[in-house]
């Protein structure tokens, strides 16, 4: 029988194409910029702090971008000002512990107080939760604008058939109102009223309480 001599096998190097790669290189940097671009797209042009109240109904509201841009003054932030903060579900020691908790200097949002509870919106995530009072302090925005997840905001509509807007300014009452089940964010609560986010107009308003669920 004839014997095969054996060869041995050498490994492939195959030639490195430059121009494939500069190729491949441009489509990841341009897949890159792609998604930059659709989420840039998620943000709106930063809120205006006046009331525009033309073409105010529920045909022309646009949906909430992901993600708004906001002028910093008009939220109440708070920072926790102990080592850690316990998150609850609801307001009192009744309620589970959430599975997340804040650390010191965690930055939320505000949305309303029940006697010692605070309801509470993660500005990034928009994860809501409650926390004792005593954990938080008031904190003055080192920024002007803030981007927050709209989420962090509580939604409403209007429950009137036609609720009367006031001016952000001014706290007059306009001659325009804003028709029932129009969709409004909630900023904050003071006494009577609300100051909301207006899709629409991008803009903001005061809205009585009882004119909204």
């Amino acid at each position: 029988m004839r014997h095969l001599k054996k060869t041995p096998v050498k490994a492939l190097h195959l030639p490195l194409n430059k121009r494939a790669l500069n190729y491949s290189v441009f489509f990841l940097l341009s897949l890159s910029f792609s998604n930059c671009s659709q989420d840039n797209k998620q943000l709106t042009e930063p809120v205006l702090i006046k009331t525009i109240t033309e073409d105010l109904n529920v045909e022309t509201a646009q949906p909430l971008p992901e993600r708004l841009i906001v002028p910093a003054h008009i939220i109440p932030v708070y920072e926790v000002s102990r080592r850690h903060a316990e998150v609850r579900t609801g307001p009192g020691l009744q309620f589970p512990i959430a599975p997340r908790h804040l650390k010191k200097h965690d930055k939320v949002i505000l949305l309303y107080t029940h006697k010692y509870w605070m309801k509470i919106a993660d500005p990034k995530s928009g994860k809501l939760g409650w926390v004792h009072k005593k954990t938080l302090t008031w904190t003055k925005p080192k920024t002007n604008i803030m981007t927050v997840s709209n989420r962090s905001l509580e939604s409403v509509f209007v429950s009137d058939n036609f609720a009367p807007l006031y001016d952000y300014k001014s706290k007059k009452r306009l001659s325009v109102m804003a028709p029932k089940g129009h969709p409004l964010k909630v900023f904050y609560s003071k006494g009577r009223h609300l100051l909301v986010y207006l899709p629409s107009t991008n803009s903001v308003a005061w809205i009585m309480k009882e004119s909204v669920r």
